[in-house]
């Protein structure tokens, strides 16, 4: 992968996900196997394939659930799964579950919990599980995905203490396809845990995320999509005054949330070939990267966003 986003990304050239797949025991019905390496996190429906833009209904996946700004720590981790499918007249079902080391080279995520004090992020043995089931060959589509990531942060600075993050998000996923539209939400509980800091304080919130979204296609090669997209990131404190007067004002309560209405179009320009254009209008900064934006007060609670992309496939 070569990738350049900002401050948010300018690691350039690096491998995103390398592995090696055993099949254990495989029938027409059943199938279990092995895989290990640096693998794709299966993370609600987009996850493992949101870098490819045919696997994935929009530019900017929806931030309630997919946040670009901590992408390389969400895509991948070194580690192994578990995985398995069964096939019956009722449905198909799959599970994966396995264990992983976090990757922390994030610059953002870093910047989020270090604020640039002198130390180091070092992720520590965690597991993520995901069960999905499949009615009619996807027709209608579901899974329920729990992880537990573990970081260690170890200070050099002795006026400062070093700390343990956990961060547990839970994923419950719904689709539902039908000849020319598509139905999909997902909706998330992330509980976020500082342990023994002396800065950060420690602490322990839970945000919600969801949205709700549908894509009509309105001729053979143009598609319509619309969607409605909700962060919270303390559900105790759903509209960040308390964050914000506990900060004195420097972190603005909108930093909390962020309320996201997009539309867009992709048009089918040749089988390998699509051209993709999409407008939000967002109410709040919540997903916006720290270490992009370092005086939070200097930004606007509402703002707009207008996206371009064209994707060839080979």
């Amino acid at each position: 992968m070569f990738r350049d986003a900002g401050a948010t990304d300018e690691q350039g050239v690096r491998i995103d996900y390398g592995l090696a797949d055993y099949r254990l025991y495989s029938t027409e019905s059943s199938l279990l196997g092995i895989k290990g390496g640096r693998v794709p996190t299966p993370l609600g429906f987009y996850n493992e394939t949101r870098d490819v833009l045919s696997s994935r209904p929009s530019i900017l996946l929806p931030q309630s659930i997919y946040f670009d700004r901590n992408r390389n720590l969400a895509l991948s981790a070194d580690g192994g799964y578990l995985y398995g499918e069964y096939r019956t007249q009722f449905g198909d079902f799959f599970f994966d579950v396995g264990g992983v080391v976090p990757r922390l080279n994030d610059a953002d995520a870093e910047f989020a919990i270090t604020r640039d004090l002198p130390g180091k992020l070092n992720g520590q043995t965690s597991w993520v599980g995901r069960v999905a089931y499949e009615w009619q060959g996807g027709r209608v589509r579901a899974s329920i995905t729990y992880a537990d990531f573990n970081i260690k942060y170890k200070t050099r600075n002795p006026v400062n203490q070093s700390g343990i993050i956990r961060f547990n998000p839970l994923i419950f996923s719904v689709q539902y396809n039908g000849e020319k539209w598509s139905l999909t939400s997902e909706y998330e509980l992330s509980r976020r845990r500082f342990d023994e800091f002396g800065f950060p304080p420690d602490s322990d919130t839970i945000g919600v995320g969801y949205y709700v979204q549908g894509t009509y296609r309105l001729t053979s090669w143009v598609e319509g999509l619309i969607r409605y997209d909700n962060l919270v990131l303390d559900r105790n404190d759903k509209k960040g005054k308390r964050f914000s007067l506990a900060n004195g004002g420097r972190m603005p309560a909108h930093s909390r949330f962020a309320k996201d209405f997009t539309i867009g179009l992709r048009f089918t320009l040749a089988p390998n070939l699509s051209l993709s254009a999409e407008y939000h209008h967002i109410n709040g900064t919540g997903w916006l990267a720290d270490i992009e934006n370092k005086d939070p007060g200097k930004t606007k609670k509402r703002w707009d966003m207008v996206l371009w992309m064209i994707s060839y496939s080979f």
